[in-house]
């Protein structure tokens, strides 16, 4: 799962170090329709907390 760091990272990494789709995938080790689906995002992703986690 990525972290809302790494998502901010991988946007200024592209947007402002013109840094490509497959270098950020190699860094960051995830899929490149991964990244791309993070750099079409505008807002950051928002994740609820669960105060109680129910068993399987």
């Amino acid at each position: 799962m990525i972290k809302v760091e790494d998502f901010t990272e991988i946007r200024r990494l592209h947007f402002v170090e013109n840094a490509t789709v497959s270098e950020l995938a190699k860094r960051f080790k995830l899929s490149r329709p991964t990244i791309r689906k993070h750099l079409k995002t505008v807002e950051e992703p928002v994740y609820p907390v669960r105060n109680y986690q129910p068993y399987p």
